[in-house]
């Protein structure tokens, strides 16, 4: 059975090995991952972490 799917990086069809492939090469997948952990990085430096200070008298 082949599985016709689409490239989420260049958005070519390709022929799948699994249902839960998603890129049609590696090469894909690695310039998908490099995007995710750049944006991660962005986000989490915009995101300034609350300190909750507790006065003890």
């Amino acid at each position: 059975m082949k599985i016709l799917k689409k490239c989420l990086t260049r958005g070519e069809e390709f022929i799948a090995s699994k249902m839960s492939s998603k890129y049609c090469c590696r090469e894909c997948e690695r310039d998908a991952s490099r995007k995710r952990e750049a944006k991660r990085k962005k986000v989490s430096g915009k995101v300034k972490k609350k300190r909750l200070f507790i006065s003890v008298h």
